[in-house]
This record gives C-alpha cells, sequence and structure tokens, in this order.
C-alpha cells in the first residue's frame, strides 16, 4: 500500500471515534447554555455559537470528509465537502476572535461594558460572522476551494494576530493581579496560604493563554499551509489531511 493510502486510513481511524466525542461534548455545552438562564450572558453567547458550529463540524464535515477520504467514487461531493468544512471553520475562528475580543474589551471599558456590549449586540455580530462565513464558502460550489483558500488565508493570519494581542493583554492583567496579591500577602505567617492560592490561580491561567493560542495556530496552521503550497504534486494528500484534522482539532477545542 502506498504511503498517501496508509495516512488516509490512518487519518481517518482517528477521527471516526473521536467524532463522538466533539459532538457530545458540544450538544452538552449548547444544552448546559441554553437550560441554564443565569449563563445567558455576553460570554456564553459567544460559546453557544462556537459550540454550535463546532457541533455541525462533528454532525456533517467530519463524517463526510471520513467518507471522501476512504471512497473515491465519491469525488462529486467535494465542492460540499469543501463549503461546510470552510464555513463551519471560518465561523468558529471568527467567533473564537470574537470572545477574545470581548474580553479585552472588559477590561478596557470597564463599567461601561455591560452598557456597550450588550447581549443583542453580541447577537447581531454572531449573526454576521454566520451569514459572511456561508456566502463565503458557497464560492466553492462555483469557482472552486482554492480561489476561497487563498481569500481566508489573510483573514486567518489576522485573527491569529488579534488573538495573540488580545491574550497578550490577558496575560498582563492577569500577572499585575497576581502582583498585587503577592504585595499584600507577603508579611504575616497566616496569608502564606493565601498566597499559594494566588500562585496556583496565575499558573492556571498563564497555562490556559498559552494552551489557547497553541490551540489556535494547530488548528489553523494546515489551512494556510496547503493554501500556500497547493501547487505541490501532493497536494490532494496534504488536502485531506490537513482539513480533516483542522475540522477534528477544531470541534474537539
Amino acid at each position: 500500500m502506498k504511503a498517501t493510502g496508509i495516512l488516509t486510513l490512518v487519518n481517518a481511524g482517528l477521527n471516526v471515534p473521536l467524532i463522538f466525542t466533539s459532538t457530545i461534548s458540544n450538544a452538552l455545552i449548547l444544552i448546559a447554555i441554553w437550560k441554564t438562564p443565569t449563563l445567558h450572558t455576553v460570554t456564553n453567547v459567544l460559546v453557544f455559537g462556537l459550540a454550535f458550529s463546532d457541533l455541525g463540524v462533528g454532525l456533517i464535515s467530519q463524517p463526510l470528509g471520513i467518507f471522501l477520504l476512504i471512497n473515491p467514487l465519491g469525488q462529486d461531493a467535494v465542492p460540499i465537502f469543501q463549503m461546510f468544512s470552510g464555513s463551519l471553520s471560518a465561523i468558529s475562528l471568527l467567533t473564537i476572535t470574537a470572545i477574545g475580543v470581548e474580553r479585552y474589551l472588559g477590561l478596557k471599558l470597564h463599567l461601561r461594558h455591560q452598557e456597550v456590549v450588550t447581549v443583542r449586540r453580541v447577537a447581531y455580530v454572531l449573526v454576521l460572522i454566520w451569514v459572511c462565513s456561508i456566502v463565503a464558502a458557497s464560492s466553492c460550489l462555483w469557482y472552486g476551494a482554492i480561489l476561497f483558500y487563498k481569500a481566508a488565508s489573510p483573514v486567518i493570519v489576522l485573527c491569529l494576530l488579534i488573538n495573540m494581542f488580545v491574550y497578550q493583554k490577558l496575560y498582563r492583567v492577569c500577572r499585575m493581579h497576581h502582583a498585587r496579591i503577592r504585595d499584600q500577602a507577603m508579611f504575616p505567617d497566616e496569608h502564606l496560604h493565601q498566597r499559594a492560592i494566588a500562585d496556583a490561580r496565575f499558573r492556571k491561567s498563564v497555562k490556559t493563554i498559552f494552551l489557547i493560542l497553541l490551540a489556535l495556530i494547530l488548528c489553523y496552521s494546515p489551512f494556510c499551509c496547503f493554501t500556500f503550497f497547493h501547487d505541490c504534486a501532493f497536494k490532494v494528500a496534504v488536502h485531506c489531511f490537513c482539513q480533516t484534522d483542522e475540522l477534528f482539532w477544531n470541534s474537539i477545542y
């Protein structure tokens, strides 16, 4: 068996059981937010939209992508797969970026945050993200995927840069808050426990920020790499492998 065939089978085999993981986890998030009124906040509206798009990845894009990997006769469905995968991936990245920007506005606006960033306005932004992503990805049906990929790559890079900027700001705030707590607890021995808790929270915050950035890079770098190297002889294998892996990691994230 050729190396490309082995790579295809391995990729499909890894994704089959993980379809259930991503589908169930995102479905539970949707149910929890929908049934809990206290969770109907600005941030959770965006999280709800993110979970809904990732649920679509697990229910539609991943099964269709695996079918195309193992069934050469289904190539007529490739544009449909490219439209679904492209739109859902774009929705996820833009929503993740919106979540980061919303958190950054919370730091900048302080008390004005609830007045400026409302649930209704965030819902409008979410609808706009979905409409623009679906319309842009629909170009795969008529003009092919390469045009969409080339147009999407600069947007992906811009979103990654925005997220790096936002989470760098969030990290600085966590560090300043941690420094204040340490200063307040550096004298009496009875505050050592409080200091230990603060240290643990700070390390957890730094770890979370690092994992978010790492996950974003791992999710969307294959997309950009395929766009830049689509003229290589092995473009089909790279496309199938990277696109399916991108969908999986994006849905798990």
